[in-house]
């Protein structure tokens, strides 16, 4: 084989390799954020959310599971709640438990009950180098929709370098105990780097 030919192999693994990488990887540069799925065919990474399209996302493509992530930063001239972490979590309440009220006539909600099951405005995020242990507003709840069906919710909102961040696992009960090993690998890959503000 001729060495043009092995420097083509080579580059063609090397792309291989990067496209690889990619597809284990959703990141947002102008937030600054990044997730990895388990390197596992069952999983997929994807730029959208379930609860907000403005969040990205690693999917569980057969069992009902999935964790997203977005930010939020404050625009010139505002500040955060005085009531700080927990008067953004009570107020993410009741924001999810107005979903049981129809937004317009004649429209159904998105959900009959949203439904506490716990709330520590102590927890700690159980995140990766640079997030882990961030002090965060955790809320665990039960969804219950308008066909009975029930998701199990667990949120943790946290600030981390003056930007508000929240991480949802959504899923159908007894889910997120059965993927607890692929969900500590997700939770311990979320990145929170330097964003890229839009020109």
């Amino acid at each position: 084989m001729t060495r043009a030919a092995i420097l083509v192999l080579a580059m063609a693994a090397t792309l291989v390799a990067q496209e690889k990488k990619q597809e284990m990887v959703v990141s947002k540069p102008e937030d600054g954020i990044s997730m990895q799925k388990p390197n596992d065919e069952k999983w997929k990474v994807q730029s959208d959310g379930r609860m907000w399209k403005e969040s990205i996302c690693v999917n569980h493509i057969i069992d009902d599971l999935s964790a997203e992530a977005n930010a939020q930063y404050l625009a010139d001239g505002t500040k955060w709640p005085d009531g700080g972490i927990k008067e953004i979590g009570k107020g993410q309440i009741s924001s999810f438990r107005e979903e049981t009220k129809p937004k317009e006539k004649d429209k159904e909600p998105n959900w009959k009950e949203f439904k506490v099951v716990k709330e520590d405005e102590k927890a700690k995020f159980p995140g990766g180098p640079g997030v882990g242990s961030a002090q965060a507003y955790y809320i665990e709840a039960i969804i219950t929709y308008k066909d009975d069906s029930q998701k199990e919710l667990r949120m943790w909102i946290f600030f981390k370098n003056n930007a508000l961040f929240k991480f949802i696992v959504l899923g159908n009960k007894g889910e997120y105990e059965k993927k607890a090993k692929d969900m500590a690998f997700i939770m311990s890959a979320f990145r929170i780097f330097k964003r890229e503000k839009k020109k």
